[in-house]
């Protein structure tokens, strides 16, 4: 390869200098002032967060706010100014600081879009649910007032971890950070992967964010995250493995592969009320067997086994198997075959 050199252009530094009277022609009076005022929402809304994270209370109303605040005071022209280039139907990714983004994006299209439509889209989005939690009667008839409380109280929800229930994007990164972050915020997290393989996609947000956020606040955060896998050999190569060993060797997960629908069930039920993160691993080959060592089946009301406690599937004398998962099945078989060379087996 021959040798040469990289030359650049030169790169002009604080280039913008136009006087205010040719952006007032540019954009508009009304828009310029609908950009301050955004710009001084998002500086209210994070001097909230600032003084739940630092005192615990504001103006009065106290809140145990445990999540990161990561907030961008002094940078709220950014994102306003962003949102100004964006379209009412364009789509957005926050960064870590996406609170101030989201103000900023949905403020924007608020001010652009016709009142009739604004009414529209909040009505039809989830049957108008976030219109019916008081927005309507703060407001009345004016529909970007209504919108604007809706989208405030929309984020102070997310902020603030009330119950949700929704679709995550197909990133096993994000939904494990997802359920982490919303957990450190005071929540109560149920994810699923699908598959166990997957597990290697969201490696860092299960052994170094997931199982360590608790030891390493001296327990001043918990992590009532359950993560559902499913484990076993039916599909393909990729979906196939049984990761069960390396998670049980990861220092504050706690980890339960029951093999019967009653022991799914109760050990389910204890790892929802845990305030530790708990993987659960699922055979894919037993979704469809049903409770064989219990005649009652499994019980319809509230039920919770505790953890590491075994079961006796079948009592004997001169042998143990342990087992967990599927294995259950085999070893069962195999005790039954010794039972009938006459040795009593458990």
């Amino acid at each position: 390869m021959a040798r040469g050199t990289l030359s650049f252009p030169e790169i002009p530094v604080h280039a913008y200098a136009n006087p205010i009277g040719d952006e007032v022609t540019r954009l508009g009076a009304d828009r310029l002032r609908a950009m301050l005022r955004h710009m001084l929402v998002i500086r209210r809304f994070e001097e909230m967060l600032a003084a739940f994270k630092s005192s615990g209370s504001h103006e009065g109303m106290a809140h145990a706010y445990k999540g990161p605040a990561h907030l961008s005071i002094g940078q709220e022209a950014a994102a306003v100014g962003a949102a100004q280039a964006l379209a009412a139907d364009d789509r957005i990714f926050g960064s870590h600081r996406s609170h101030g983004e989201f103000l900023a994006k949905g403020l924007a299209a608020i001010h652009v879009l016709p009142a009739d439509d604004v009414t529209r889209r909040f009505e039809s989005f989830r049957d108008g649910a976030l219109l019916d939690v008081g927005c309507r009667s703060a407001h009345g008839r004016d529909a970007s007032a209504t919108a604007e409380t809706a989208l405030l109280f929309s984020l102070l929800a997310d902020v603030f971890a009330r119950d949700r229930l929704f679709n995550a994007p197909i990133s096993e990164a994000a939904i494990v950070a997802t359920a982490v972050g919303y957990a450190m915020s005071g929540g109560r997290a149920l994810v699923e992967l699908m598959y166990g393989d997957f597990v290697g996609r969201a490696g860092d947000e299960i052994f170094n964010q997931m199982s360590k956020w608790q030891a390493m606040s001296a327990g001043e955060l918990h992590l009532p995250v359950v993560l559902r896998l499913s484990i076993g050999s039916k599909y393909d190569a990729q979906h196939s493995q049984d990761w069960s060993a390396m998670l049980a060797h990861v220092p504050g997960l706690k980890v339960i592969y029951p093999a019967t629908p009653r022991d799914a069930k109760g050990m389910m039920t204890t790892a929802m009320a845990s305030n530790e993160p708990v993987m659960v691993l699922e055979s894919q080959r037993l979704y469809d067997t049903g409770e064989l060592f219990h005649p009652d089946g499994v019980p319809a009301g509230g039920f919770a086994l505790p953890f590491g406690v075994p079961e006796v599937k079948r009592p004997g004398r001169d042998a143990t198997f342990l087992t967990i998962g599927p294995s259950l099945y085999p070893a069962m078989t195999a005790a039954g075959e010794l039972a009938e060379r006459g040795s009593r087996s458990r």
